[in-house]
């Protein structure tokens, strides 16, 4: 594949998965309540995408991918403990400056007053799975005020962390070939809002199966 210019997602070295499975009930299976995504590129590249949507200005720290919803940023540092790459926006969109052979993270915060769960992919993959995303995939549930930080994908059953890379280095267009590579550059997230009913009373059903647990349960 003929080089591009600009970065890519690859992925570096093997971490930790710390994600744990919880039970989330959705308003709407399979149709989120709200899709959004934003750029990424080396500085020249950004600026010059920016200039091509209108006028240009400067940010750092995390921006309201989804008002009132979801703030994000890209963070730098183990764990997502460093500073928000930074950012040019214009015409109502993002375009995150990477730098090449840089780690980053994915900081996700709920801004809002319910649960929500959020599906992520980065150049067109899924980061739970590494393959072709879908809104219709199981996602992170992030509760009202809380934050997540993602910092890699899945792939080859294990999680590798995120870095900026070559377009011919990424991991879209190393399992996909050009076809992948079309789509480096973007990461979305599709917004699920919890059903706090359907939850509720999920609870109240397991309390009651609960409340008939026999402690000694064998016949005399």
């Amino acid at each position: 594949m003929k080089e591009r210019p600009g970065l890519g997602t690859g992925l570096g070295d093997e971490i930790s998965d710390t994600t744990q499975t919880t039970s989330f009930y959705s308003k709407a299976k399979g149709i989120p309540d709200q899709t959004a995504s934003f750029h990424y590129n080396d500085d020249e590249g950004a600026k010059l995408m920016a200039k091509q949507v209108g006028r240009v200005s400067h940010h750092s720290g995390a921006f309201e991918l989804m008002p009132k919803r979801l703030k994000v940023s890209l963070v730098s540092g183990w764990q997502g403990g460093g500073p928000a790459y930074p950012r040019y926006e214009a015409g109502g969109e993002v375009f995150v400056i990477g730098q090449p052979g840089q780690t980053y993270g994915i900081r996700l915060e709920n801004t809002g007053k319910e649960s929500v769960m959020a599906v992520v992919s980065v150049d067109g993959l899924d980061v739970r799975t590494g393959k072709s995303a879908s809104v219709k995939a199981t996602g992170y549930v992030i509760g009202p005020g809380k934050s997540a930080v993602i910092e890699g994908m899945q792939a080859g059953g294990v999680m590798r962390a995120f870095k900026f890379s070559k377009v011919s280095e990424s991991q879209a267009a190393r399992a996909y070939g050009e076809r992948g590579a079309r789509n480096v550059g973007v990461i979305g997230v599709a917004l699920y809002e919890e059903d706090t009913a359907a939850r509720k009373n999920a609870l109240l059903s397991e309390g009651e199966v609960r409340q008939g647990a026999q402690a000694f349960s064998a016949g005399f």
